[in-house]
């Protein structure tokens, strides 16, 4: 903002000694004084202009915000409304008839009878399979057959038959499940590990024999001389052979016949089916391979190749054998 000069004292009849001297100073100061007058008055209209556009300015944001508040309010008047419908959606869904439900009670996870508190009018009948889960922690949960259940007042009990986790839970979420399968038959380990060296003649194998053969070294002809199959139990397979040299092996019976060739880099299941007579049958022969190494169990094109676990250290692979007139194949997968 510009600075107004002050006027010079002004002349005054009562002074005449100074009227003449005080005139002119006033009169040579009024042109700076009227500049400097006009100029400020221009300073203040803009300055006037400039405010009132700001406030106008201010007015059309405090008009968008009131407009923005307001549909503010409104979205969330609309989400609280869709979450209540959310809300009751979802508790119509838990008491709608069927066989999912939910419980706050108090339970200890583990085995034997356990009663709950479910939604009441539930699709579920005595004999039915059901899962109870921690709603918090699924890793907690039960799983058991309806003793009873109640309709009218939601009171359900189940004996839990198999359990998983631990500590006692307020907060499950109950759902209809399949009865537990049958316990699968245990497998035989295998016992034992043995490696042999054929460089210098062949071996002899008999019923206390390590069940897994491991052929390290050998030159051509040698052999491997299965036990009388009358001094062995009958199932399962006795003997795995692994040929990890670069030479054929053959695998004879008590009576000297060749009765199966280990090519290198291969693995040969011996399985004992007949301990009655030691005859050409009572061995049978299957294919393996041996897991952490490449292996080509078949050269020739394959199809529909499918694996399925046999223990906890056997698989068997099935395919089509293309080479070989498409005929159903298969071999076992060790892990040793």
């Amino acid at each position: 903002m510009t600075t107004i000069t002050a006027l010079p004292t002004a002349p005054s009849r009562a002074d005449p000694a100074n009227f003449r001297t005080r005139a002119d100073a006033f009169m040579a100061a009024l042109p700076t004084f009227a500049t400097e007058t006009n100029t400020v008055a221009g300073e203040v209209n803009t300055n006037a202009s400039n405010a009132a556009t700001s406030a106008s300015t201010a007015t059309t944001q405090a008009g968008i915000a009131t407009t923005q508040a307001v549909t503010a309010t409104t979205q969330a008047g609309i989400a609280t409304t869709k979450a209540a419908e959310a809300a009751a959606s979802a508790l119509t869904a838990v008491n709608a008839p069927g066989t999912s439900a939910t419980s706050v009670s108090g339970l200890a996870v583990g085995t034997g009878s356990k009663s709950l508190t479910i939604q009441t009018g539930k699709a579920i009948s005595v004999g039915m399979f059901m899962t109870i889960t921690s709603t918090a922690s699924p890793e907690n949960w039960m799983h058991g057959e309806v003793t009873s259940y109640d309709s009218g007042t939601g009171a359900l009990i189940i004996n839990v038959e198999t359990a998983a986790g631990a500590g006692t839970i307020s907060a499950w979420t109950v759902a209809v499940s399949g009865p537990k399968g049958p316990t699968g038959q245990a497998s035989a380990s295998l016992s034992g590990a043995t490696t042999l060296d054929l460089t210098s003649g062949n071996a002899t194998l008999t019923s206390a024999s390590d069940h897994v053969q491991t052929i390290t070294a050998a030159v051509s002809g040698r052999a491997i001389n299965l036990p009388d199959s009358t001094s062995m139990t009958e199932g399962g397979f006795p003997f795995i052979i692994i040929n990890k040299t670069g030479h054929s092996v053959m695998l004879k019976n008590n009576s000297g016949n060749i009765v199966r060739v280990i090519y290198p880099s291969t693995v040969v299941l011996v399985a004992l089916t007949d301990a009655a007579t030691n005859t050409w049958g009572a061995y049978q022969f299957y294919d393996g391979i041996e897991t952490g190494l490449p292996s080509v169990f078949e050269s020739a094109n394959t199809g529909y190749i499918s694996v399925a676990a046999l223990d906890s250290s056997k698989a068997v692979v099935t395919y089509r054998d293309d080479g070989n007139s498409s005929y159903g194949t298969a071999c076992v997968l060790l892990n040793i």
